[in-house]
């Protein structure tokens, strides 16, 4: 049993809620980081510490990772607004813009902000 001293830094996802959000379909459980908290990837020292800035290893319904993107270009139309959007669709947005064909993708480019 961990104390909650370091409990306070995580919390565990089960396999339905990985099930929601498309996560990986070969792991039972994943661990999504709480306010102040990084993951490291150390094999010594602490698994789970304090932390501050930009981190990995969030659950998508953790606000405050939640960040703007920004596209200019010809196709795009100006002013459109994403209103919410898969970091899985970034890859297939700038191929579209720059006119590249990525059938592997695995996200979608929002249509709505690009002239028909």
């Amino acid at each position: 049993m961990l104390p909650d001293s370091v409990k306070q830094y995580f919390r565990v996802i089960d396999r339905k809620k990985m099930n929601e959000i498309g996560g990986n379909p070969e792991v039972e459980f994943a661990l999504s980081g709480l306010k102040g908290a990084a993951f490291g990837n150390a094999f010594t020292g602490e698994a789970v510490k304090p932390g501050h800035g930009g981190q990995h290893g969030y659950f998508p319904d953790f606000y405050e990772i939640r960040t703007g993107f920004v596209i200019y270009g010809p196709g795009v139309k100006k002013g459109e607004v994403i209103k919410e959007m898969n970091e899985r669709d970034t890859a297939p947005t700038v191929a579209r813009l720059l006119g590249l064909d990525f059938p592997s993708a695995m996200g979608k480019a929002p249509g709505e902000i690009f002239i028909k």
